[in-house]
């Protein structure tokens, strides 16, 4: 965790971190060095340059010309990722351009603080130190407090997407998040597979069924006392994907540790809801298990009940993460009857066939979620797109024997496919939502050599949450 402290109030000696358009680099410069001015700094996109005057030390960051939510935090966490190890001060005041946007300046924040992340252990970057000072304007002074919880919070997501398999599994999870909720004040309640057989999660516990580890099937509740409205958050918590009998190809096969991406989104947002004590009142459901191959593992062709009572036919074991996640969505609404339902998944290829690494892709039935969670995207830099979920689509999920298959059989429209299977076990919930982040939540990063986790989807639901509480 950050342990920085922020305070108002710029000071003019320490260390001066300065954040300069291309267009104003004159005047910028000028304004905070006077008329000696440096004379090869341009302020291109993520030039960055120390400068000496009379024994205080300017970090010079170029933005260039741009001005999205995106490049903004990129340029900070570039800086942070590049100079966080080597500053040795204890005090860095930090200068953003006047005209820039709170979502701007949030956004910065956010990146100089989620750049102290490291994939491992020890950790030596300045902002770890607790006799650090950051040092804002006093009208920036509560962005910076609201950016350093969602960089902690989307920490908590990176640590856990990051973790081996062997690391990870659904009781490790869960207990986890027992402490979690003990230690910020919500309550957590973990279902182990005496119990879901109860509640009838059968779709959940076919997969879980190959495992060695217990179910885990995490439920989490956090309400506040002047709580809004009321929602429900289904994370993907797949430990392991190994396709189970319809097993995956070896090549790149260890980064399906990744895929429990929404999970991990899911708890990074609830640890920032609880610190910023948001007035709303959110049910987390993480139905954690691993995806294995063993004598007990489900087969194509069985035919399986699920928590909302309808049948499905196994075509593909490899589409496993669509059957937790219909008994998720399926329980949060029986169970909880929120006003809105927002699942959130690495959950197809073919979401990243269709975006590549740019965005999610956005599912849903009710145009104002759809627009709520589009804007709150833009807002946060996470980005998504809306793709249709047209009646059509429903016939290659038809089955002679089941009420429905969970897989097409087809190379085309997989992400589509999976969002109308999910639809089928929302129980024609108005206010439903699927975040398709397969291509978002783990890729090439400043953190590793290796493809890492990217801390996607905090920042998405908190934007989305503090709209809809507004």
């Amino acid at each position: 965790m950050i342990n920085s402290k922020i305070t108002e109030g710029l000071d003019s000696s320490g260390l001066q971190l300065i954040l300069v358009p291309e267009e104003d680099v004159k005047n910028t410069l000028q304004l905070f060095l006077g008329n000696k001015l440096p004379p090869l700094f341009k302020a291109t996109y993520n030039e960055i340059q120390l400068y000496e005057k009379e024994e205080t030390l300017f970090f010079l960051v170029g933005i260039g010309s741009k001005t999205s939510i995106s490049d903004i935090r990129n340029v900070a966490l570039n800086f942070s990722v590049k100079f966080g190890k080597k500053i040795q001060e204890n005090e860095l005041n930090i200068h953003i351009p006047k005209s820039y946007t709170i979502n701007q300046r949030l956004s910065f924040y956010n990146g100089l603080f989620l750049g102290a992340y490291s994939i491992k252990e020890e950790n030596d970057h300045f902002l770890f130190r607790k006799d650090v000072e950051i040092k804002v304007a006093t009208t920036d002074y509560g962005i910076a407090k609201e950016a350093k919880v969602l960089a902690n919070a989307q920490g908590i997501c990176m640590n856990w997407l990051n973790k081996p398999a062997n690391k990870k599994s659904g009781p490790v999870i869960a207990d986890y998040a027992v402490r979690m909720a003990n230690q910020l004040g919500f309550k957590c309640t973990v279902l182990n597979r005496q119990q879901a057989t109860a509640e009838g999660l059968d779709a959940y516990l076919a997969v879980n069924r190959a495992s060695e580890f217990d179910a885990s099937f995490i439920v989490l509740e956090y309400k506040h006392d002047k709580a809004v409205k009321k929602i429900g958050l289904v994370g993907k918590c797949v430990t392991f994907d190994t396709g189970g009998i319809s097993i995956k190809p070896s090549q790149n096969l260890h980064y399906m540790k990744s895929d429990m991406g929404g999970a991990t989104a899911v708890l990074g947002a609830f640890h920032a809801i609880a610190e910023m004590q948001l007035p709303i009142h959110v049910i987390g459901i993480l139905p954690a298990t691993d995806n294995a191959v063993s004598e007990k593992a489900y087969l194509p062709s069985d035919v399986i009940n699920s928590h909302a009572g309808k049948s499905i036919e196994v075509i593909d074991t490899d589409a496993e993460g669509r059957l937790t996640l219909a008994d998720g969505l399926s329980y949060v609404i029986k169970k909880y009857n929120p006003e809105i339902v927002i699942d959130i998944a690495t959950l197809t290829g073919s979401a990243v066939r269709t975006f590549g690494y740019e965005c999610a892709a956005l599912f849903g039935n009710n145009e104002e979620l759809l627009r709520d969670l589009h804007f709150a995207g833009e807002a946060s830099g996470e980005k998504v797109w809306q793709l249709p979920m047209w009646e059509t689509y429903a016939e290659s999920l038809h089955s002679d024997i089941a009420d429905i298959k969970n897989y097409s059989g087809k190379p085309i429209a997989g992400a589509i496919d999976a969002a109308v299977f999910l639809q089928n076990f929302t129980h024609n919930h108005n206010a439903w939502a699927h975040l398709d982040i397969a291509g978002v939540a783990f890729g090439n990063t400043p953190f590793g050599k290796d493809k890492t986790a990217t801390g996607y989807g905090v920042h998405l639901l908190i934007e989305y949450i503090k709209r809809i509480i507004d």
